[in-house]
């Protein structure tokens, strides 16, 4: 099985490969995903907000629900790198534990998964990065999507509803594209139209896996 770590700025089109992987019949684990549900759903996680923080900034990064709420979380995380840094190892070892649960998985009722596997990860290379960990080890090969800047601006800001200002203050807490493409194995550009991006896709699964494209 290979395993295959999807990774790009905010923006850049991950879910937009992840969508046409698994169009193809490949597992797809989307990290957004996992965290969201960690926020909503760990006890455990919440604790820990809560003695890192403390009561009072905690009790504000709660929602009616009593879930920690994304939305309020943003001024911590994009705001206060140190905040981030706090974050981001409460947070990542958690979602490791469910890529790990992920790739080892006895799927062997579906064949694709037993071929390639992919995870769609934001902060791939960062999360390495502050865990002094090897990409290397937890994944055999590596895509990055990357977006012309001036595209990636503007869809962003019409995806969220907010400033440029904003947008880059959020471009600014993660890597540069340009330091995720050069660290990847292959690099996949979503600044044009689906049916490019398609193809790129394509023609990377076929020098990695070629039996995917031959079974569809």
């Amino acid at each position: 099985m290979i395993r295959l770590g999807i990774t790009g700025t905010i923006g850049s089109g991950k879910s937009t490969v992840g969508k046409l992987l698994t169009e193809l019949g490949v597992p797809v684990i989307d990290t957004d995903t996992v965290v969201q549900q960690l926020y909503e759903n760990s006890d455990a996680l919440k604790a820990d907000f809560k003695a890192a923080f403390g009561p009072h900034v905690y009790a504000t990064l709660l929602n009616e629900k009593g879930q920690l709420d994304k939305t309020r979380l943003r001024p911590l995380v994009f705001d206060h790198p140190d905040h981030r840094q706090t974050i981001n190892r409460l947070v990542h070892p958690r979602v490791r534990e469910q890529v790990d649960a992920f790739f080892a998985a006895d799927t062997l009722a579906l064949p694709m998964a037993n071929q390639l596997r992919a995870v769609l990860v934001p902060l791939l290379f960062e999360s390495d990065a502050l865990f002094e960990t090897d990409t290397k080890t937890r994944y055999d090969t590596v895509w990055a999507v990357v977006t012309d800047e001036a595209v990636l601006v503007e869809r962003l800001m019409a995806r969220d509803h907010c400033t440029r200002q904003t947008v880059e203050n959020k471009l600014a807490a993660q890597w540069p594209q340009s330091q995720k493409a050069a660290m990847a194995d292959t690099v996949i550009d979503n600044s044009g139209t689906l049916e490019e991006t398609r193809q790129q896709v394509h023609a990377a699964l076929a020098a990695l896996c070629p039996a995917i494209l031959e079974s569809v």
